[in-house]
């Protein structure tokens, strides 16, 4: 079995728990990451301003 090697910690917010891997993120990743989050972005403006249907 392939280990992971993960490195997680644990922050309790509020009442849940969180548990966060602390892990370099590739850059190429992370660059997919920011352009899908941008574009769902730019999609919520668009449908605010847009009228919706009665």
């Amino acid at each position: 079995m392939a280990r992971l090697d993960w490195k997680t910690t644990a922050q309790l917010m509020g009442g849940p728990l969180f548990v966060f891997d602390e892990r370099e993120v590739p850059e190429d990743i992370e660059q997919l990451a920011h352009d899908k989050t941008a574009a769902v972005m730019d999609r919520a403006k668009q449908a605010a301003r847009c009228p919706r249907p009665p």
